[in-house]
């Protein structure tokens, strides 16, 4: 897996750095809470999360359940187990821009971010607040157009996952199709390489190359 919230927060400066807690200890937390936000809510109606080989289920304390597949669909079940409804790729809900976005409890989220928080809750490492956090798809596949030009299927596996924040997800975006044209092949690399990132910013190939064949797993 990439980066987890646990050791993400610890890489940052120590005053943006938040308390990473267990979910009673958060839930307790978000009773005396004068403003929470939409994220924070909806953690505090979970009432368990499993990760599973292909999917994240999640329980809420109404009885509602969330599936959410790594290959980028989901099923939502009603209080009673009854399916609710469906989306992501391969349906009609859910796709926004060629990526997956769900309503949970209220609160509107990709899928990958999702899948990243039901991960936290069911480690009891979780984040007092993730805000100014994204969740990053390592491989790019988290937009089904640019996993087409990839030639990869779309994967929201754990291990395909990571917290960063939201400059180094938009400078990761930007690399992912350029990376394949300069090495002709797909990468799983992370957001927070600072060093890869000052590597591909020099524009040296042959030095671009060998450090994503030394340190990365190749897709493809």
């Amino acid at each position: 897996m990439g980066m987890k919230a646990k050791d993400f927060n610890y890489t940052l400066p120590v005053m943006a750095q938040t308390q990473i807690l267990d979910l009673d200890m958060f839930q307790k937390a978000f009773d005396v809470w004068a403003c929470p936000d939409s994220t924070q809510m909806m953690i505090s109606e979970i009432k368990s999360a499993e990760i599973n080989n292909n999917c994240a289920v999640v329980e809420f304390k109404s009885g509602s359940k969330i599936i959410a597949y790594y290959d980028g669909h989901y099923e939502k079940f009603n209080k009673n187990g009854k399916l609710q409804s469906t989306g992501g790729f391969g349906t009609t809900r859910g796709v926004h821009k060629h990526t997956v976005k769900l309503k949970v409890e209220g609160c509107e989220m990709h899928l990958e971010r999702f899948i990243l928080i039901a991960c936290d809750v069911a480690r009891n490492e979780i984040a007092l607040s993730y805000k100014g956090w994204e969740a990053n798809v390592m491989d790019g596949s988290a937009s089904e157009k640019t996993a087409k030009y990839l030639g990869i299927p779309t994967n929201f596996k754990p291990d395909n996952l990571e917290w960063c924040l939201k400059s180094d997800n938009v400078f990761h975006g930007s690399m992912i199709k350029k990376l394949y044209e300069i090495t002709n092949h797909v990468y799983r690399f992370s957001a927070n390489d600072k060093m890869l990132k000052a590597i591909y910013q020099t524009r040296r190939k042959r030095a671009i190359n060998n450090y994503c064949k030394t340190f990365y797993k190749r897709i493809r």
